[in-house]
């Protein structure tokens, strides 16, 4: 099983919609992207991406790689477009130890919330 893990917020640094119509179609976005990205054929297929605050994942949610890629895009955009003080993180549960493909979709191998193997 191959796990990476990619960090793409800093713990303690929140985020918190600034009431932008920008911040609320990133979010959006992001559901999107952990919606609609998990399937898989292998475990090599799958990764574990940690977003930023306030978005969907933000616990660590299972992807392939092209789910993945658009979710850090999308953590980046909020980062730098987005944040506005601590409120917004969710308490997290341990980070997971990896990903794996299961029946054709990408699990968390314990940490993810909603979404563990």
């Amino acid at each position: 099983m191959r796990a990476i893990v990619l960090a793409l917020s800093l713990i303690g640094v929140g985020c918190a919609a600034g009431g932008s119509a920008d911040c609320g179609s990133l979010q959006t976005q992001a559901q999107s992207a952990v919606d609609n990205n998990k399937a898989c054929s292998q475990d090599a297929d799958c990764v574990v991406v940690t977003a930023a605050c306030s978005l969907a994942g933000q616990c660590g949610v299972a992807l392939n790689s092209t789910g993945a890629a658009e979710l850090q895009s999308i953590s980046e955009q909020w980062n730098s477009s987005c944040q506005d003080g601590p409120s917004g993180c969710a308490h997290c549960p341990s980070p997971p130890t990896g990903a794996m493909c299961t029946a054709g979709t990408c699990k968390c191998v314990g940490g993810c919330v909603g979404d563990t193997e």
